[in-house]
């Protein structure tokens, strides 16, 4: 008898496992389309990021302008100063390592292996890439869009922890 409960009891722990993989795959598939189209917030900090470079040099121009009122401005200085600032705050990496984590995370949502613990760490993976994002941010914009970023990560952390 004993034998049968035991075998009862972690069928129906499978098939909830199971289940939650459903779930969760259905969601992951209507939040990113598991990787065709990825989050909008990556799109926006993609495109957003450029913009703040070129806002941030006119910014050091019109300062230094007002500074040195009568005296020219070193261009060569002004493309250096910009070219740091790019540099510094370049996400390019990030989001393309969050792309191909979503990619993954879908791809493994496919698989009939257990996957429990490599989703935890791809996600682990993703919310560090955000927080890097987080990190470079010079924009209240894009510095507001990782943290919607984050919540979609938390979300996916918390439907995760009941897949197998």
């Amino acid at each position: 008898m004993r034998f049968y409960a035991d075998y009862d009891r972690k069928e129906n722990e499978y098939r909830r496992k199971r289940d939650e993989r459903n779930k969760f795959r259905q969601y992951s598939e209507k939040a990113s389309e598991c990787g065709r189209n990825t989050f909008p917030a990556f799109e926006f900090v993609e495109n957003r990021s450029p913009e703040t470079v070129k806002a941030y040099r006119e910014k050091l121009e019109q300062r230094i302008r007002e500074l040195l009122s009568d005296a020219a401005v070193d261009e060569q200085r002004l493309l250096t100063e910009t070219a740091i600032f790019a540099d510094k705050t370049a996400v390019d990496e990030e989001t393309v390592r969050l792309r191909s984590h979503i990619s993954q995370l879908c791809a493994l949502l496919e698989s009939d292996e257990p996957v429990g613990r490599k989703l935890d760490f791809i996600v682990q993976e993703m919310n560090r890439e955000a927080n890097t994002i987080g990190s470079k941010a010079q924009d209240i914009e894009i510095a507001h869009t990782v943290v919607d970023i984050k919540a979609e990560i938390e979300k996916i952390r918390e439907q995760i922890q009941n897949i197998e």
